[in-house]
């Protein structure tokens, strides 16, 4: 004979998330946005190569600012800079399935 050890308040946390999910309250694949860079030298004269490192199955914007007035929408992007100090950052925004955005993330 088997016992059940499931307390009244488990069942109803259950039948409570079972209820968010199926309203659409809640999504277990829902993608979480995290934007994060490394970069490496490119192989040309002040060149640099960007890797961006979020899942890109999920992520369709990105939003390259290299600080100096270059920008790039390509995920891993290559970019020559003059002689100097810049802060580059990458924004990534991840769209809901309505087309609104679901979050937005920018690392520099």
């Amino acid at each position: 004979m088997q016992t059940s050890i499931t307390s009244p308040l488990i069942k109803k946390l259950t039948a409570l998330l079972f209820f968010c999910f199926i309203l659409g309250k809640v999504s277990m694949s829902q993608p979480l946005c995290n934007a994060h860079f490394t970069h490496q030298p490119s192989g040309t004269v002040n060149g640099v190569h960007f890797i961006s490192s979020p899942n890109a199955s999920v992520l369709t914007t990105y939003a390259w600012s290299f600080g100096d007035g270059g920008t790039s929408t390509d995920p891993n992007p290559v970019h020559t800079y003059a002689p100097g100090h810049y802060l580059a950052c990458l924004v990534v925004t991840v769209p809901s399935s309505n087309g609104t955005i679901l979050c937005t993330a920018t690392f520099c």
